[in-house]
């Protein structure tokens, strides 16, 4: 009996089979494995964090350097006071190393800062483009590279302005409004200076530019001349790359220009031009033809394209005129063009129609001495298809991303919307940048829960609606 207790007592061991071993130690590596990954991962996340909360507190330092260097920083002295309060904050986590809390003080900060500048930016601003067509490109100031021009982009006093081929603008001056157009190929420096008792407003490098003036007398200064518009008046500089003469015209009202070389001044009336020769010196003033009045088809009246295949553009014949100029564009800037003749004798024309679309039209009269009066007003004219619309219509919403922060009384917006889109805040329009970035701060008034509603639209009219939420304590 006892023997065979003893037996018993001799097998009393487990048998476990290699497989199992083998299933043991792999999940105890692999347990280990994401032990140190995980580890790896919390270390990796901690660097990051610092290196993100360094990179905050060094861009609020950049720019509240800037910020306290321009010239209006006291207007700003509460917004900027809280920004430095978050910077402030922001250095001490550092030295604690808490991060997480560096960085969302320096970001705070930021944002703040952000929004001073930018409001510097715009007080400093003086014009904006009205609408561009084609490759438009501007500077700001001496240095830095040409950035792509949006409709909307504010400009500054010391920003330059280039159109290249087949792209023109129109630049509206707020204070003065007057309106510059620049031509195909032209190059300006937007400034305010005096030239004598009078003020202009752009420095031409080359190329063409007109300037449409208002209530206010203006003008443009060349290498080679000075030219002041009066009110209610329309002139053109023209001075092509590499030619020594400028040619200018008064289209209505009266300007004055004036040598630089010889101090020589000449006053034009509406629809005369002159010559200012490289020896500084005028030719003889000339009289040029009446503007045209375009009679039919009516302004933005619709053709089918299905029922007829071409349509009769018609105007008043001029006294004086042997043939008419006439250009038809996708543009009312007419940069790029479909049809640029000088040969019509006749006061209309025949135009086929290929394709449906919309397009601008426009006549001038040319005199027996190839003098060109000024352009009529424009028209559209509109060419349908029923069958195949070949013309194809956005009809899809700018995207629109918003952030709203807020201090008190202070709420600070940012986001992105579309390239060129115009936005509003609560019916107020605040500016876009090139790349449809925006930063903007709002004082708010009242207590409780105070809507913030955006509205992006593009420039085909679709627009995007976006509503926010904040609440302000009661004071």
């Amino acid at each position: 009996m006892e023997n065979t207790r003893e037996r018993r007592r001799l097998r009393d061991w487990y048998s476990i089979s290699v497989d199992t071993v083998r299933l043991w130690l792999s999940g105890t590596l692999a347990l280990f494995l994401l032990g140190v990954g995980y580890l790896g991962y919390l270390d990796w996340q901690e660097r990051r964090l610092e290196r993100s909360a360094f990179a905050w507190v060094a861009r609020s330092e950049t720019l509240l350097g800037q910020a306290q260097t321009q010239s209006d920083v006291r207007v700003y002295r509460e917004e900027l006071s809280y920004a430095e309060g978050r910077l402030e904050r922001a250095r001490a986590s550092l030295e604690l190393r808490d991060f997480a809390d560096a960085e969302r003080h320096g970001r705070d900060a930021h944002q703040v800062l952000s929004g001073i500048l930018e409001a510097q930016r715009l007080a400093r601003s003086i014009a904006w483009f009205r609408s561009v067509q084609g490759d438009v490109r501007f500077r700001r100031g001496e240095r830095g590279e040409f950035q792509r021009a949006f409709a909307r982009i504010e400009l500054q006093d010391g920003d330059y302005v280039m159109s290249s081929a087949n792209s023109s603008a129109e630049i509206h001056f707020r204070e003065e409004d007057a309106v510059f157009t620049l031509r195909p190929g032209s190059l300006v420096k937007l400034t305010r200076q005096l030239a004598g008792r009078q003020k202009t407003l752009g420095e031409m490098e080359y190329g063409w530019v007109a300037l449409s003036t208002s209530e206010t007398s203006t003008g443009v200064r060349t290498r080679s001349a000075d030219l002041i518009v009066a009110e209610n008046s329309r002139a053109s500089v023209a001075l092509e790359q590499g030619r020594g003469s400028t040619e200018i015209r008064v289209d209505s009202g009266e300007a004055t220009a004036r040598s630089s070389g010889s101090g020589e001044s000449r006053r034009l009336g509406g629809l005369q031009k002159v010559e200012l020769r490289q020896d500084g010196t005028f030719g003889a003033t000339v009289d040029l033809p009446e503007r045209v009045d375009l009679t039919a088809p009516e302004d933005g009246q619709g053709v089918n394209i299905d029922a007829q295949r071409d349509v009769v553009l018609e105007w008043d014949p001029q006294p004086g005129a042997v043939r008419y100029a006439l250009q038809v564009s996708g543009s009312r800037l007419f940069a790029e063009t479909y049809v640029d003749v000088t040969d019509r004798r006749r006061p209309s024309t025949r135009l086929g129609l290929r394709e449906p679309g919309t397009f601008a039209w426009r006549v001038a009269a040319i005199d027996g001495r190839g003098n060109q009066g000024p352009w009529s007003e424009s028209r559209w004219l509109r060419v349908d298809s029923y069958r195949n619309l070949a013309l194809e219509v956005d009809r899809s919403p700018p995207a629109l991303e918003v952030e709203v922060f807020l201090s008190g009384n202070l709420a600070l917006v940012q986001g992105r919307t579309e390239p060129g889109a115009t936005l509003e805040v609560n019916g107020e329009e605040i500016s876009v940048a090139a790349d449809g970035t925006f930063v903007s701060t709002r004082w708010l008034f009242g207590a409780g829960r105070i809507p913030l509603t955006f509205r992006a639209v593009d420039a085909a009219g679709n627009d995007t609606v976006r509503q926010h939420w904040v609440y302000l304590d009661e004071a």
